[in-house]
Order: structure tokens, then C-alpha cells, then sequence
């Protein structure tokens, strides 16, 4: 399939109607470069993949016998992939950092006869060179270059989980987040380093070194000391001037001797020393003012990723507006989510349903959870406070494996169906446990009956005794 693929685009270059579109040149920011957004990155994508997914039959044909095993059918095949779906939902999450995202679903043949899924790899975005478009820039194909053989190969969009943010620019590599980071990231990475220059040197100022030179050129002049002797007099304070990052041990020793003048009264010391160093600063500038700026820069790249909520409380803060941050994170991953369950609906789930040539009338739906954690004690006080206005819930409601998912107990796995066996395996327990009652009950009764009966004989036997 990928060969004839091949053949195909490489027939359309000529083709007016379609194109090959070259992969951008704009690099694209790591996130290990910044541990904010390695922090950001990491955190949203777990955030991405907590949430559980499974199928739920087509609405249309919800009490359809057929729908109900189609459903479950697409849940064995999710659970029986090499990746988990969690890692698979972490690689899909990436398009709103890089832009885009790929993921190649392979089939495999299950033991029922009918084709599931062996894996959903990854086709990681620098590996992609040339996209496969038509007139109207609908993507049907891409081309990765084999570092061994230096050949193009293509890969069909048919086979393709295919995920762009497009909603700034459209090409089929979409503008992700980590492009607007470029700017902030450069600006950065020249605050960090004259930070480290600073500590290595002074950021306060620029050295300067006083020396006797004009002495010591008349010393040469005069016969009374070599030119190399000189040199090696101001050697000394020339290399820590010039140098770049102090050791432990660094340290100079200079001579305390004072300039001096003949006046009337006799030799006068100046206040001016003849070997000097010190500092040229000025105002402002130090290492405070570089940290508070790359602090800034910080704070904006955490804003424009959507994670600035994880900068709080170094500064102060309040609750309410960690809540709200907190919130609008919830709304993004959510909105991502949604688009990333659309899409593997119609990438995945469509195509391996006409793969078993299935009817699409049963063709189940994927769900997702929600993001947003829930307080257990705010969903049990809104339960009771519908049971008292009227609105009592069943046994079998859902809203009663939320609670026990919120609680960390055995919740939504289970199945209506599964939910409905064990309620018949509680009541068959029950019913075995009040008949092993009652039939203890009535030996216990019986024993009691015999002892009276023996006991009646034996004092009737008494009696006649007696009477004898």
C-alpha cells in the first residue's frame, strides 16, 4: 500500500491541481530548553490522559442488542493494544504544542475472525518532509525520508490519525503553541546568560585596574628596570581584570604605597593609592533586576502555554484566583480533549469499521471523561438535597458510580449489565444466607423441642416412681 502511494504523488507533481507543500523550515522550541515549559508540557499532557475512555453504543440504536456487543467489541480492541491508550492520548495531545500530530494505526487479525488494532505508533512531527495536498488543502498523504536509504516514503491519510490546530493559519502543519514561544525563549536565554556571566564576574560593573604606568615607563626609560620586568609588574592585575570566571582561590595582593608631592612645608601623601582596583557601575543593573526580568519572561511563557496557575504562591495570591486559573485550565484541556475524540472517531474508529465491513447504523460512539476533578462531598450534598426536593436516585443510577469514582472505590467500570449481575449475585447471597438462617432456626427449635419432650418423660417416669 505505501509503495503504490508513492507512485501515486510522484505522478501528481505535474498535476495543476494538486501540490506537494515542503515541510516548514521554522524550528520548533524543545521543551526541554525551559524547565517552565517542561513543567507546562508534562503537566497538561497528564492532565490529557487521566480521563478514561470507552464506547458507548450509537444513541440511534442504544437498546439494539448489536449496538450494546459493538461497543464492547471497540473497548477489547482499545484494551488490547501494545500502547496503552493513555501514552496514545498523550502523543495525540502534542498538536497543540507542535502544531500538528501524527499517529499510524496498524491492524492486526483477532482470534473471532474480525480486524482489531495491534498499535497506533507515533510519526513524530520532524520526521515529516513533504505533505500530500489537493486544491483545496485537504491533506491526503504524507512523506518521511528513511535515514538509511535517504528514500521518501508515504504514508496514506487513510492510515493516518491526523490532529492540526488551524485556527490561526492554514497549513497542514497548524501553529502551535511552542511557535509563539520563540520570541519570549530568545530573550530568556540572553537574560540567563548574562545572569551567569554576572555570577562568574560582577554584574555590577565593568573592572578597572590603577597602576603606576607612567613610573614605570620612566623606570624603563631611565636604564633602572627591563621592559619585561615591567610587563610582569602589571601582569598581575591585568589578568583579573581580564578575567572571566573567578575561582574559590582568586585574589590579589597590591602594594599600599601612595602617590606623594613636594609642597613647602615638605613630602605630602596623596589620598590617591598608586595600585588600585575597583568597580565602574553605575545606578542600576545588578543581579536583582536581571532575576525580577527573567521572572517576567517566565511568567509569560507559563501564560502563553496555559499553566501560569503553577507560578502561584511564590508571590502571594489568593485562593479564589488559584480556583479561577485552575478553572481555565480545565476549559483548555477539556476543548482539547474533545477535539482529540472527534477525531479519533472519524481517523480510527471509521476506518476500522469499514475494514469489517460493519453496519455504520451500530458503529459505537467514544466517550471520554471529564477533566475537572469533582469534590465528593459536593456531588453526595447535591444528590441528598434532589432526594429531599423528590428526585430520588434508583439503585442502578450512574450518578452513584461517580460518587464511588470520586471516593477511589470501584465506580464506572462497572457496567450497566455487570452492575445488574452482581445486584442478582448480592440478592442470590442474601436469600442463601436467610435460608441457612431459617434452617438453624429450626433445628435450634427442634433440639429445644426433643429436650422438653425428654425432659416431660423423664419427670413423668419420676412420678410414677413415686406413686410406686
Amino acid at each position: 500500500m505505501v509503495r503504490q502511494f508513492t507512485v501515486a504523488i510522484s505522478r501528481l507533481k505535474t498535476d495543476t491541481r494538486r501540490g506537494l507543500v515542503l515541510k516548514s523550515t521554522v524550528p520548533l522550541l524543545r521543551s526541554s530548553q525551559i524547565s517552565v515549559v517542561a513543567a507546562g508540557v508534562h503537566y497538561f499532557l497528564n492532565l490529557i490522559a487521566h480521563p478514561r475512555w470507552f464506547a458507548q453504543p450509537n444513541p440511534r440504536e442504544r437498546h439494539s442488542h448489536e449496538a450494546k456487543e459493538a461497543a464492547d467489541f471497540v473497548n477489547e480492541v482499545m484494551d488490547e493494544m501494545y500502547n496503552p491508550w493513555s501514552s496514545i492520548v498523550r502523543h495525540a495531545a502534542m498538536y497543540r504544542f507542535h502544531g500538528f500530530s501524527l499517529l499510524e494505526w496498524i491492524a492486526k487479525k483477532r482470534d473471532d475472525g474480525f480486524f482489531g488494532l495491534e498499535n497506533i505508533e507515533v510519526r513524530p512531527q520532524h520526521t515529516v518532509e513533504l505533505w500530500a495536498v489537493d486544491d483545496h488543502g485537504h491533506v491526503f498523504g504524507v512523506f518521511q525520508r528513511n535515514p538509511q536509504t535517504q528514500e521518501l516514503l508515504g504514508l496514506p491519510r487513510d492510515k493516518l490519525l491526523y490532529i492540526v490546530e488551524d485556527a490561526i493559519t492554514d497549513s497542514p502543519e497548524g501553529l502551535g503553541v511552542f511557535r509563539h514561544l520563540a520570541e519570549p525563549y530568545a530573550r530568556l536565554k540572553r537574560l540567563q546568560e548574562l545572569e551567569i556571566r554576572g555570577y562568574e564576574r560582577d554584574l555590577r560593573g565593568i573592572p578597572i585596574g590603577r597602576a603606576p604606568i607612567s613610573f614605570i615607563n620612566q623606570a624603563v626609560a631611565d636604564g633602572a628596570i627591563t621592559k619585561e620586568e615591567a610587563t610582569k609588574l602589571v601582569q598581575t592585575i591585568t589578568d583579573i581584570i581580564q578575567m572571566q570566571v573567578k575561582e574559590s582561590n582568586t585574589g590579589i595582593l597590591l602594594d599600599s604605597a601612595r602617590y606623594t608631592s613636594t609642597t613647602q612645608g615638605g613630602p605630602a601623601i596623596s589620598s590617591e593609592k598608586m595600585w588600585d582596583l575597583e568597580l565602574l557601575s553605575g545606578s542600576t543593573g545588578g543581579l536583582q533586576e536581571i532575576a525580577n526580568a527573567i521572572e517576567r519572561i517566565q511568567r509569560e511563557i507559563a501564560r502563553i502555554i496555559g499553566v501560569e496557575h503553577l507560578l502561584l504562591g511564590d508571590q502571594g495570591g489568593s485562593r479564589a484566583v488559584a480556583q479561577d486559573k485552575s478553572r481555565n485550565v480545565y476549559l483548555i484541556a477539556s476543548s482539547v480533549l474533545r477535539l482529540i475524540v472527534a477525531c479519533v472517531q472519524r481517523d480510527v474508529i471509521r476506518p476500522l469499521w469499514k475494514l469489517n465491513g460493519l453496519d455504520p447504523r451500530i458503529m459505537p460512539k467514544l466517550i471520554a471523561e471529564d477533566i475537572a476533578p469533582r469534590d465528593a462531598l459536593e456531588v453526595t450534598t447535591a444528590l441528598a438535597r434532589m432526594a429531599q426536593a423528590g428526585a430520588v436516585l434508583t439503585p442502578d443510577d450512574p450518578a452513584i458510580n461517580d460518587v464511588r469514582d470520586s471516593l477511589g472505590s470501584l465506580g464506572r467500570q462497572l457496567s450497566p449489565s455487570l452492575f445488574s449481575v452482581m445486584q442478582y449475585r448480592c440478592r442470590l447471597k442474601v436469600k442463601k444466607r436467610s435460608r441457612c438462617l431459617v434452617m438453624m432456626v429450626g433445628r435450634i427449635c427442634l433440639i429445644g423441642m426433643s429436650a422438653w419432650v425428654l425432659l416431660m418423660m423423664s419427670s413423668s417416669a419420676c412420678l410414677g416412681l413415686r406413686l410406686l
